[in-house]
């Protein structure tokens, strides 16, 4: 778990990632990207589109250690409900 919270932080919040730019970005990490990829959906850091061409982060709040109350993702953007720092 430790592994992936680093991992996730090379993405970037509130944004939709092409499924080509996802692997290119994990390939810098490990060769075998797909088990990377496949473990940080099984551990929900991410998310992906039904035809698996977009993914994003799923909770960021989560990921960062504060508590929010979610995000919501509208196909092509996101939107904060509202965030409370602890």
């Amino acid at each position: 778990m430790i592994v992936l919270q680093h991992i996730i932080k090379r993405f970037e919040q509130n944004r939709i990632y092409p499924e080509k730019e996802v692997n290119g970005i994990l390939k810098t990490i490990y060769s075998d990207f797909a088990t990377i990829k496949r473990y940080l959906i099984e551990y929900n850091f991410m998310e992906r589109s039904k035809d698996c061409t977009e993914y994003w982060i799923k909770d960021w709040g989560r990921i960062i250690g504060m508590n929010n109350s979610g995000v919501k993702k509208d196909r092509k953007r996101f939107e904060w409900n509202h965030m409370e720092v602890n």
